[in-house]
C-alpha cells in the first residue's frame, strides 16, 4: 500500500492584512442648532438636544444660562434622564430655549450643568435681525442722461421692530427736521 503524502505551503502575495477593529467613540453629547435668526422683538423656540449613545442611562442636572436677557428656558428643566441608545441611534431629550432678541446682532449664551456626572459647558449663538425696511411702492427714475440729475420720492415703511431714522441730502429726517448733510 502506498501512501501519498502531500505537504504544501501556499503563499498569498499582495493581500494586506485586514485593519484592526477600531471602536468608535460614542460618548454622551449635546447637539446645538445652527443658523438661528430672529427679528428683534420676536420670539423663537430653539431646541438643544442631549444625546446618549451609550448602553446606560445618563443624567443631566443643574442646567443654567449665562445670558438671560435674550435666552430663557421655556420651562425650567429639573434633573432628567436620557435613555440609552446606540452610536447610530442615540437616546435623546430636547430642552427648549426661548430666544427673544432685544437688539440686532449675534447673541451668545453659555449653557452649564452636568452631563453623566461631568461638567457641561457649551455655547450657543443666535442672531437678532432688524430693523427691516420695505419700499411702499414701485420706484422708477425713468431714463436719465449723464448731465442732469433726477430725483424722485422713495417711500419706505419700517416693517421691523426697531426704530429707524432716514437722512439724506436736501430732505427731511424722520422727525420732520430739515437735513442737508449725508
Amino acid at each position: 500500500m502506498r501512501r501519498a503524502a502531500m505537504v504544501g505551503l501556499v503563499l498569498v502575495l499582495g493581500c494586506p492584512a485586514p485593519p484592526p477593529f477600531v471602536a468608535r467613540e460614542c460618548e454622551p453629547r449635546v447637539d446645538l442648532p445652527a443658523g438661528v435668526v430672529v427679528p428683534v422683538g420676536s420670539v423663537s423656540n430653539v431646541t438643544v438636544r442631549f444625546l446618549n449613545p451609550t448602553a446606560k442611562p445618563v443624567t443631566v442636572t443643574g442646567l443654567e444660562l449665562s445670558n438671560t436677557e435674550a435666552f430663557s428656558f421655556q420651562s425650567e428643566p429639573v434633573a432628567f434622564t436620557v435613555e440609552p441608545g446606540f452610536c447610530e441611534v442615540p437616546g435623546s431629550v430636547g430642552v427648549v430655549l426661548r430666544f427673544a432678541p432685544r437688539t440686532p446682532g449675534v447673541q451668545q449664551v453659555r449653557l452649564t450643568g452636568t452631563l453623566a456626572g461631568a461638567p457641561l459647558n457649551v455655547e450657543l449663538s443666535a442672531t437678532g435681525l432688524g430693523p427691516l425696511l420695505a419700499e411702499v411702492g414701485p420706484v422708477n427714475f425713468g431714463a436719465t442722461g449723464l448731465a442732469p440729475s433726477v430725483s424722485r420720492t422713495l417711500a419706505l415703511r419700517n416693517v421691523g421692530t426697531v426704530g429707524q431714522q432716514r437722512r439724506g441730502r436736501g430732505g427731511f429726517d424722520s422727525g420732520g427736521e430739515r437735513c442737508d448733510h449725508a
